[in-house]
């Protein structure tokens, strides 16, 4: 194996501290065949900050961390292990651009010797770092631009690192999208605010996207009735290429504009639906040319897309750009930009049904009990929301036709079932202002 050392400057006895690290890996079964040593002194940012690594990703500088690379990769080591010891961050980064497993002195102290298998990579250039999002220089199609696009900084050696790297390397990229999406939240609240408005006025909330996009906004949609008791169309999910490519790829269908009016003209969209257009590319034909439309037409549009200034933002009325950078598997989407998706629109739906009272605090009042599982999740949430034993539970459902609103409120404002519905149709469903008014309703 490689042994690496990083050590502020001041520190004289660095040779002495290599030493004794190869020594310690040497009694445990390996075989150092090769060091790297890097100091940082006081040129590199000053003297406060001599004892940092040069990159919080890499530990080592970019110039540094290419020859270690070029070091193993001479050598055929099977492992490189630092000194001192990784962040989790940075033994990522390092194995991805090492291609080999980057392990800190004491964890390759724990585990012992790794097999003496060679591992090789693609040579890495002596040209500076490529900029963090970006791609390939001038691609004639633009991708170039696009972070969605862009290749991951020593992505060329994944397919040799264990799976169990692989599955942690993976986990790790996961756990920057909630950051990511948080950026957004000012943005994301605004596009629901103004969505809520529509809906109640009568509106639908429709989804418009192609490929993976396209298939998170069908899952919202269809999840909406169980959930949510929506009428049917109130929540709509349009996929490029129709129902049939929600399980079959038919991925040419993005590039075709006309069918993205065409569907939406079948709906008969108006002023008061809003239309989400989903694309992390930010500029696929069928989401740009749903969102152009729907706007000509006087509805409310919202962008979701995975890239800044994109041009479906640019037609919309609110955008959110949430951004999670280059993919493990390059150009990839269905990974960070599709989860950033499915958790921008858990959020949307989510919140305007909490707004348009389809909820009871955390309780899904408007729950649609349809299978046995549901039935259960039905009587408990009409428990836990009135404090009632079950006998008198199930009372309350059976008069009112399963309707968990209505029992609820059956049961806290001690009216019968005729009188619940009338109550909640008054207060267009709202539960807590039902209760709230009850009495007064009645005296009136």
């Amino acid at each position: 194996m490689v042994l690496v050392g990083h050590f502020s400057a001041k520190q004289r006895d660095f040779e002495a501290l290599m030493d004794a690290a190869a020594a310690a890996l040497t009694a445990r079964g390996a075989r150092v065949v090769a060091r790297a040593v890097q100091r940082r002194g006081v040129s590199a940012g000053g003297a406060r900050k001599m004892g940092l690594p040069h990159s919080e990703r890499t530990l080592l500088s970019g110039g540094k961390a290419r020859e270690v690379a070029r070091l193993c990769e001479r050598t055929a080591a099977a492992a490189a292990v630092f000194v001192p010891d990784l962040t989790a961050r940075q033994r990522h980064a390092l194995t991805a651009l090492l291609g080999r497993p980057a392990l800190g002195l004491p964890e390759a102290l724990r585990v012992g010797p790794v097999a003496d298998t060679p591992m090789t990579q693609q040579p890495l250039p002596d040209e500076p770092d490529e900029p963090e999002g970006w791609g390939a220089p001038d691609e004639p199609d633009g991708l170039d631009r696009l972070v969605t696009e862009a290749r991951r900084d020593g992505g060329a050696g994944i397919d040799l690192l264990p799976t169990a790297e692989l599955a942690r390397l993976m986990n790790a990229e996961d756990q920057t999208v909630p950051e990511a999406v948080a950026e957004e939240l000012p943005a994301i609240a605004a596009a629901v605010d103004a969505i809520v408005e529509r809906m109640r006025r009568g509106g639908r909330l429709v989804y418009a996207g192609a490929g993976t996009a396209g298939r998170l906004g069908v899952l919202d949609a269809g999840e909406c009735p169980p959930t949510f008791d929506t009428a049917p169309g109130q929540v709509v999910g349009l996929i490029a290429g129709g129902p049939g490519a929600v399980t079959a790829a038919v991925e040419g269908a993005e590039d075709d504009r006309a069918a993205a009016v065409a569907d939406l003209d079948a709906l008969g969209l108006g002023a008061a639906d809003t239309v989400v257009g989903v694309s992390a590319s930010g500029r696929t034909p069928y989401a740009l040319a749903a969102v152009e439309h729907a706007r000509a037409l006087g509805a409310l549009t919202v962008a979701l897309a995975g890239n800044r200034g994109s041009a479906l933002g640019a037609a919309a009325e609110h955008r959110i750009e949430v951004v999670t950078g280059p993919e493990l598997l390059a150009g990839s989407t269905r990974l960070k930009a599709g989860t950033a998706q499915k958790l921008v629109l858990n959020m949307i739906s989510t919140i305007t049904m909490i707004r348009l009272g389809k909820t009871y605090g955390d309780l899904m009042v408007d729950l649609r009990a349809s299978n046995d599982k549901l039935r259960a999740r039905a009587r408990r949430i009409v428990a836990l929301a009135t404090g009632a034993e079950p006998a008198a539970v199930d009372a309350a459902l059976t008069a009112t036709g399963g309707r968990v609103k209505d029992a609820i409120l059956l049961l806290l404002a001690d009216v019968d079932a005729p009188r619940a519905a009338d109550l909640l149709a008054r207060h267009d469903g709202r539960l807590r202002d039902a209760i709230a008014n009850s009495r007064t309703d009645e005296e009136s």
